[in-house]
């Protein structure tokens, strides 16, 4: 079992680790957003939260299965309604 470190650089240049997701398997794609980790693995997207005092994340909170592998992810132009 693998892990993924997310580090955090300080004011003063240094760098520790903040956040780590014990891993298994291979990663597709990896995105780093303000407060979450984005995993890609053949055809799942799994989201992680950085919010947490817990350095070890152990859940993700969401995660989204699909019929074909992913190649990449874009981000939509478009405003996004949530009360569809």
């Amino acid at each position: 079992m693998d892990k993924v470190f997310v580090h955090q650089i300080s004011d003063d240049d240094n760098i520790k680790p903040k956040y780590f997701i014990k891993w298994e398997g291979e990663i597709s794609l990896m995105l780093l957003a303000s407060n979450h980790l984005i995993i890609c693995y053949e055809n799942h997207i799994y989201l992680y939260p950085l919010v947490s005092d817990d350095a070890l994340i152990t859940n993700d909170e969401r995660n989204w299965g699909f019929e074909t592998d992913i190649k990449f992810l874009s981000r939509s132009s478009k405003k996004i309604r949530n009360d569809l």
